[in-house]
């Protein structure tokens, strides 16, 4: 499998990008307002986006991050201008469920940051 990063590279937020190359993957609580979060490293991503078939359910415009462990994947919408964060329910796994999350990666890196000082 093409490394999906590489391939989304130039579609997903630049803090993204920047999380993922210093930190790999994080759970844990980022606090009151986004809750508790589990964001995938490279290698669950790729396990996960091939054993959930994340390209056939959600196709280009959705980039699967992690969960929130309740069910519901955290995903970016990169097909958008703001690139939000959105829930999207395991079950049934169609972004007609997604609910916003977040306005932005940066947003959720950032409580990240905040949450492990």
């Amino acid at each position: 499998m093409e490394n999906l990063v590489e391939k989304y590279k130039n579609r997903l937020p630049e803090t993204y990008l920047d999380f993922l190359s210093k930190n790999q993957s994080f759970e844990g609580d980022s606090g009151e307002e986004l809750g508790y979060v589990a964001i995938w490293d490279l290698k669950y991503l790729h396990e996960a986006w091939d054993g959930y078939k994340f390209q056939d359910y959600f196709g280009d415009e959705w980039f699967p991050i992690g969960s929130n462990l309740g069910g519901e994947i955290i995903a970016i919408k990169i097909k958008s201008p703001t690139q939000g964060l959105f829930y999207i329910p395991f079950i049934p796994m169609s972004d007609e469920y997604a609910n916003p999350y977040c306005d932005n990666f940066t947003k959720l890196y950032n409580a990240i940051k905040y949450s492990t000082r």
